[in-house]
């Protein structure tokens, strides 16, 4: 019963009990075992959602009198804002929102660093979507030289 390979009635003509009240009297279920399959099945979909919630690579660069971060995994997303923490901030919400769209519509994620064009790696830093910091500046601040 345990292992979940058969229903209820299943089980019952198996076991040879002619009512499911019979079985139920008769079928001693782990407390435990319940449990850890409740823990499993909420975990299951949140480690599902998190594995694609990681740092992306983003290019940091003046454009006009703004600060432009764009992210070479993904063909159009690109923010620009007034300053650096602006801009910074701006893209994490981008990424983050990117990503959730990509996933509801059911479309591929692209993986971190897979992308094709050859960038300046000292413009490059690692963005996390769900990470809080002091100041997103901090974060870029060596990117933008």
């Amino acid at each position: 019963m345990e292992r979940g390979v058969f229903n209820l009635m299943e089980v019952a003509a198996i076991s040879g009990h002619k009512s499911l009240s019979m079985l139920k009297r008769y079928t001693h279920l782990r407390a435990q075992r319940l449990v850890r399959k409740l823990d499993a099945g909420a975990n299951k979909g949140k480690a599902a959602v998190l594995s694609y919630l990681v740092p992306y690579p983003a290019f940091i660069e003046p454009y006009e009198s703004q600060v432009k971060v764009t992210f070479p995994d993904f063909d159009d997303l690109h923010v620009a804002g007034p300053c650096l923490n602006s801009a910074v901030q701006q893209a994490q919400d981008a990424l983050l929102r990117e990503i959730l769209v990509l996933m509801r519509q059911g479309r591929p994620i692209p993986p971190p660093n897979n992308y094709l064009e050859l960038l300046d790696e000292s413009r490059l830093f690692h963005l996390d979507p769900l990470a809080t910091y002091d100041s997103l500046a901090d974060l870029a601040e060596g990117a933008l030289v």
